[in-house]
């Protein structure tokens, strides 16, 4: 592949999921290549599959992640789980209201719509 997909197109990064995925699955090998990435703080491994143009063959921006989990991490109730970015250290004492304390609320696991 040549052209990478883009990062920010539904589609695309659908594509790019699918890919990475049938490459971990593929064998054995390939599956420890996957394995090797879970959990945060390997994100570039991770990152590094999507980017791979053998393999995902998108252009993930610089600060873009992919965090990948343990297997049955699905089997947990949907919104069971949540990601949390710390508010920056200057706020720190200021009083925060609710509404900018929950802004910091990244994600609870709002699932990617199964295809049909």
């Amino acid at each position: 592949m040549n052209n990478p997909r883009n990062w920010t197109d539904r589609d695309d990064k659908l594509a790019a999921i699918l890919d990475v995925m049938k490459y971990i699955m593929k064998d054995r090998t390939n599956y420890a290549k996957g394995k090797a990435c879970i959990g945060v703080g390997n994100d570039s491994k991770a990152n590094d599959l999507f980017r791979d143009p053998k393999i995902g063959n998108v252009a993930i921006p610089a600060n873009g992640r992919v965090v990948i989990f343990n297997p049955g991490e699905s089997a947990l109730n949907e919104a069971s789980s949540l990601i949390i970015e710390l508010p920056p250290e200057n706020k720190v004492g200021t009083n925060m209201s609710d509404s900018a304390l929950a802004s910091y609320v990244i994600g609870n696991y709002n699932h990617w719509v199964p295809l049909k």
